[in-house]
């Protein structure tokens, strides 16, 4: 599952609108739509913030994509 389908369920499942979530992390809602739609990557800051509030861990968020793993190689 890519990493944007997972942050997109997340939101969801803490019933959360992407408002809220960007208010939280003090970016855009812009950023979180291109996150959620698999346009770009949160930084590793925003990861770690996003890992906080959805309850998971920043582990989870990597081994689910592996496009994200391709990434974090280079």
């Amino acid at each position: 599952m890519r990493l944007g389908n997972q942050l997109q369920k997340l939101r969801e499942e803490q019933k959360m609108s992407e408002e809220e979530v960007a208010e939280q992390l003090s970016v855009s809602v812009q950023h979180i739509h291109k996150w959620e739609n698999n346009k770009s990557y949160p930084d590793i800051q925003h990861l770690l913030k996003l890992s906080d509030i959805y309850e998971t861990t920043i582990d989870e968020f990597i081994k689910k994509d592996a496009t994200l793993q391709n990434r974090i190689n280079i």
